[in-house]
């Protein structure tokens, strides 16, 4: 009868060990994978910024180009809502691409989270 309690003691025990580090091992996962995104965000601002300043460029000069009078206000109204599409694109793009739940999703976490809650 001795032995029986032992067992299941020890039965209880590593479960209980094996979960412990299922947790502690996800909880780094999450943890290096929040650092990853948090570094490329960083990066990604700063090649932005730098493209941003490119498109601004080249819009002022494409404005400049046709501030030539020839129905100005047409050509002005057309660049416009083009660099405007652009930048509304870029910003969706990098917003999906930095979102938390797109990383979680696509490396693999939440497979992880639902097998720990199981």
């Amino acid at each position: 009868m001795k032995s029986v309690f032992i067992n299941l003691f020890f039965s209880w025990f590593s479960q209980t060990l094996v979960k412990s580090a299922k947790v502690k091992s996800l909880v780094l996962f999450l943890k290096v994978l929040s650092g990853t995104r948090k570094g490329l965000i960083t990066l990604l601002i700063a090649i932005f910024s730098m493209q941003l300043l490119v498109v601004l460029f080249v819009g002022l000069i494409g404005i400049g180009v046709y501030f030539i009078p020839e129905d100005t206000d047409t050509k002005l109204i057309i660049l416009a809502a083009v660099l405007g599409v652009l930048f509304v694109t870029i910003m969706g793009f990098l917003i999906w691409l930095l979102s938390e739940k797109t990383w979680i999703e696509k490396s693999g976490a939440q497979k992880l989270i639902n097998d720990l809650n199981h």
